[in-house]
């Protein structure tokens, strides 16, 4: 992350991860992909990956990228769906805290920060966990409305920062 940049300034933000080109990060150097479950991979509550999961992820290992899966849900919901994909993962991992990124660096020995991205629908969790930590960040736009109380009470104040950075989708 630049000097100058905001904590909440996304890398990327594109509508979906199918709009996200594996290609360019892979170019760059990236290697593994932390992804968010909860409207990024699936709508909120989901306990497995659905059609559009497995073929996102498989369009991200083909590109020779390993997944792996990152989020604030507890250890057997994440478990569920990261098995049901094959992928690791890391549960309850307190984004914004930048404490599961620097776990998932661990487990990659080989990797350092400019070779791990991460993926999600929030600015105050996924992005800001990425940016404090150091890595390249991607925002997508939620799959669906359907959230979580503690989410949709976060959103105006995303649409405000959004807003206030300037923050507009790559694909627009």
């Amino acid at each position: 992350m630049g000097r100058n940049k905001s904590v909440f300034l996304p890398d990327w933000y594109v509508k979906s991860l199918e709009q996200v080109d594996f290609g360019e990060l892979y170019r760059r150097g990236i290697r593994l992909v932390l992804l968010d479950i909860d409207n990024t991979l699936a709508k909120h509550g989901s306990l497995v990956g659905g059609e559009y999961a497995k073929e996102q992820i498989d369009r991200i290992q083909k590109i020779g990228i390993e997944c792996m899966i990152i989020s604030n849900a507890m250890h057997a919901r994440a478990e569920t769906f990261a098995e049901s994909l094959h992928i690791a993962f890391i549960p309850r991992a307190r984004k914004p805290s930048r404490k599961g990124i620097f776990l998932a660096l661990k487990q990659h020995p080989a990797l350092d920060k400019t070779g791990i991205a991460i993926i999600g629908d929030q600015i105050l969790t996924d992005i800001l966990a990425g940016n404090r930590a150091g890595i390249f960040t991607i925002l997508l736009d939620p799959i669906s409305n359907e959230e979580a109380l503690q989410v949709r009470m976060k959103r105006p104040f995303e649409r405000h920062l959004k807003k206030l950075f300037h923050i507009s989708r790559k694909d627009n």
